[in-house]
């Protein structure tokens, strides 16, 4: 029971999180939509703060384990293609875990020093994925062997971070488009004879 415990108390905290923000959420509405008693969530996790921060570990962990299933052993603009549709169904298919992405980044960025550092050490792991597609892409001859791999890797990450943002502040924003557009561009930009 006590893991079948831990997971629905990250459940229920992950949700409510998203919906209300963690100031906003209280262990007692955690311990409700939980149906585990608070000192099970004090057991498991010690504080509201290390509640937060492992379910932001569990969704960080999920996202670099779906990203490197979608890219698998993929490289140069076939793994910067599946990265793309990776994000792509993260904003349009799991809306409720984009928004408590960004909900909990905006805590991080609030004076949570462990919870920045998670963020931090996150953004650095995406980053070395990134990477590593683009070199391998340079290796293989898909991707200019001019391009500055870290700018390029940073410069694409930062991208994606803002489509992400813009769909949590314009719901009706044409994601499709957006997307199409976008994967033009990069690939217009990186191929071997681009600009």
């Amino acid at each position: 029971m006590s893991a079948e415990s831990r997971q629905r108390i990250l459940d229920a905290a992950a949700a409510l999180f998203a919906e209300r923000g963690y100031a906003k959420t209280s262990l007692v509405s955690i311990e409700q939509l939980a149906g585990i008693s608070r000192g099970s969530i004090l057991h498991h996790f010690g504080s509201k703060d290390r509640l937060l921060v492992a379910v932001v570990e569990r969704n960080f962990r999920d996202w670099v384990a779906n990203t490197l299933e979608r890219i698998s052993d993929s490289s140069g603009l076939t793994g910067l293609r599946a990265v793309h549709e990776n994000h792509r169904n993260f904003i349009t298919e799991t809306p409720e875990a984009s928004r408590r992405f960004y909900v909990l980044a905006f805590e991080a960025l609030a004076g949570n020093d462990e919870l920045a550092e998670r963020y931090a050490a996150f953004q650095a792991e995406l980053l070395d994925i990134a990477r590593r597609i683009i070199r391998d892409g340079i290796r293989a001859g898909e991707i200019r062997k001019d391009v500055d791999v870290d700018s390029l890797a940073r410069i694409i990450h930062a991208v994606y971070v803002g489509i992400g943002l813009q769909a949590q502040f314009e719901p009706g924003i044409d994601i499709a488009s957006l997307y199409a557009d976008l994967a033009r561009v990069l690939e217009t930009a990186v191929a071997p004879g681009g600009p």
